[in-house]
Parts: C-alpha cells; sequence; structure tokens
C-alpha cells in the first residue's frame, strides 16, 4: 500500500448537523455547483490521521440542500460523530484543468507578492462571500483582497508558489 498524505487529498465538504432519526447528515459542499459533490466517490474522512473511504447509501438533494446517509451510519447517534468531519477526495480524482485554469485549493500556500514587492504573507484560505470570494493572507497582518483576476490578481505560478496582486498596503 502507498503511504498517502494529506496532499494526495482535497477537501471538498464538511459533514454538517444531523437530519431525522434514519442516519440522515446535512452536507456542507464546497463544489460549484454544490451537487457536484455527488460527483465523486468515494469520499473519504480522517480517522485517527488516516483517510479512510467511506460510501453513501442515500443522497437527498432538496431545496439547495445536500442531505445524506452514509452506509454503516445508519442511526442519529451513529452519525452524531461525523457532525464537522471534513469530505476529501483523492486529489488524481479531479478533472484535468484547461491550461491556464486553477482549482482554488491549489491557491492555498501560495507566497503574496504586491506590486511593489512587498510580500504580504500566504494565502490560508479562500472565503466565498456570494459577489466575489475573497483570499485571506496571513503575513505581518491578516489582508483580504477579493479574488478577482487581472484586477486585484494579477499572476498565479503555481511552480514557484507565487502569487503577484495589485494591492497596497496600509499604513
Amino acid at each position: 500500500m502507498v503511504n498517502q498524505t494529506d496532499n494526495d487529498y482535497v477537501v471538498v465538504g464538511r459533514f454538517g448537523r444531523v437530519y431525522g432519526i434514519k442516519g440522515f447528515i446535512h452536507i456542507q459542499s464546497f463544489t460549484e455547483p454544490s451537487e457536484n459533490i455527488f460527483n465523486y466517490a468515494p469520499w473519504y474522512i480522517k480517522i485517527k490521521k488516516n483517510w479512510c473511504p467511506i460510501e453513501i447509501h442515500q443522497k437527498v438533494i432538496s431545496n439547495e440542500r445536500l442531505v445524506v446517509q452514509v452506509k454503516n451510519y445508519l442511526t442519529r447517534e451513529d452519525v452524531s460523530f461525523l457532525t464537522n468531519v471534513e469530505i476529501a477526495v483523492p486529489r488524481d480524482a479531479l478533472p484535468k484543468l484547461d491550461t491556464g485554469e486553477i482549482y482554488y485549493h491549489d491557491l492555498i500556500g501560495l507566497t503574496v507578492y504586491n506590486q511593489n514587492n512587498d510580500c504580504l504573507g500566504k494565502v490560508v484560505e479562500i472565503l466565498p462571500t456570494g459577489a466575489n470570494d475573497v483570499i485571506v493572507i496571513s503575513g505581518e497582518k491578516r489582508t483580504l483582497v477579493p479574488l478577482v483576476w487581472d484586477v486585484f490578481i494579477k499572476h498565479v505560478d503555481l511552480t514557484k508558489g507565487l502569487m503577484n496582486i495589485h494591492w497596497d498596503l496600509e499604513d
């Protein structure tokens, strides 16, 4: 068996609160559109620092809410252990992108420089806000930058781990 690391997996969602008494649980999907999370199988969850596959027994999509019943978690008590557990898929299960396209998760960890070559820190998170997603940069201070290509995000080099942005430092 090949020893796999966290880098071999991409988090695509998270289990939410329990739904009903028959072992159903809400899903918070990080995919667009949200129901695309069901295009990936199997899902993996981390148990005692190891990624373990899980299987969906049933799924329900209703009013933009995603609810599933996980095989072997068929009671409310069983499935409650999955609340807030991240759902991942193997990185190699994601579709290959066209030239110039980037998965958001690949932006996490990039070192960010502005137009004056000031290092702002590293991208630690991407916040969905509705209008424009926002990258969160952690450095000397926390900086939030709208994820708008060609306006604020000027260049990304995944090979070198760099992102160049147009952003003035606030005094």
